[in-house]
């Protein structure tokens, strides 16, 4: 992955629900593309309370679209 290019996070009760938009670099096969995809949203739904992810995947734009504040755990 190389960027987040959008992000939404909805809270509905205690849960939250994550749509995204990633960006992932140039060239990569569909198969790869996937497992990339598939791998953040098992790492997005370790979180207790996160039920639902819905993430979309984008080419790279070469614009940093997301600047994270710090690095968040499980």
């Amino acid at each position: 992955m190389t960027d987040i290019n959008k992000m939404r996070i909805l809270q509905e009760g205690r849960f939250y629900h994550v749509e995204s938009y990633i960006e992932l670099g140039r060239g990569l096969t569909l198969a790869e593309a996937d497992q990339i995809k598939a791998r953040i949203r098992d790492n997005l739904l370790a979180y207790e309370d996160v039920t639902d992810v819905t993430l979309g995947i984008i080419e790279d734009n070469g614009v940093k679209d997301w600047r994270p504040t710090e690095p968040a755990t499980p």
